[in-house]
């Protein structure tokens, strides 16, 4: 019951360190940017921030039925996400300068994977509705979606600019396997459901290592290339 009772507080922090990374580059600046997608991925993305403080609030307070009311509004901003997060990874590689270079299509990878990723794990908390302890560690898990953007640019504009150490983006993205295999642990020790944080793990596992080798392969190399003309 820990989990459920201090999540709450983890995803205002996420909150916050999603603005503070998108503060300088997307909320500071609203007026110049007229390019829907980034407006409606933002929204989105912000909804379901929203939507995982206010229902783990109301399952710390045991206000369940409001929980399950509330919910509904998943149905919504769940595929908003999906969507804008595919809109936003096309767009993105629309619009690079050089569509073939190893780190665009290396973040074309990742834009891809976080938006899979999250419809996976979302699907599996809806089908596990029923089963409290499923559906809140997949709930969970999707919010890991939306550490990394806003965390490395979070440390790029504001820590690494005063000589301080900050992590690789590849390194940072470890970070999520690290909190699974925490939590992991923390399951089996205490006789929980493992299932969603280990899939969760082997996920970002293999995303972590897609970065390093599969996105670099002629066949998705030419689909991003792809794209960059046809799906932007």
């Amino acid at each position: 019951m820990t989990l459920f009772r201090t999540a709450f507080y983890w995803f205002i922090v996420l909150a916050l360190i999603l603005v503070a990374g998108f503060w300088k580059s997307y909320f500071s600046r609203l007026g110049a940017i007229d390019h829907l997608t980034h407006h409606f991925h933002a929204v989105a993305m912000l909804g379901w921030m929203a939507l995982l403080i206010a229902q783990s609030w109301l399952i710390r307070n045991r206000k369940n039925a409001l929980h399950r009311s509330l919910g509904k509004l998943s149905f919504i901003v769940a595929p908003a996400v999906v969507i804008s997060g595919f809109m936003v990874t096309f767009y993105s590689q629309a619009t690079a300068r050089n569509p073939q270079a190893e780190p665009t299509v290396a973040i074309f990878w990742f834009g891809l994977f976080l938006a899979v990723l999250f419809a996976t794990l979302y699907i599996q908390a809806i089908r596990h509705r029923k089963n409290m302890k499923l559906h809140a560690r997949f709930m969970i898990a999707t919010a890991w979606v939306f550490l990394l953007p806003g965390l490395a640019r979070a440390l790029g504009q504001y820590i690494a600019p005063l000589g301080i150490w900050t992590p690789t983006f590849y390194q940072m993205m470890w970070i999520p396997v690290i909190f699974g295999a925490w939590l992991l642990f923390l399951d089996l020790k205490n006789k929980q459901p493992a299932g969603p944080f280990l899939f969760s793990n082997i996920a970002w596992v293999v995303n972590n290592i897609g970065w390093i080798s599969f996105y670099n392969m002629g066949p998705f190399r030419d689909f991003a290339v792809w794209s960059a003309s046809n799906l932007g």
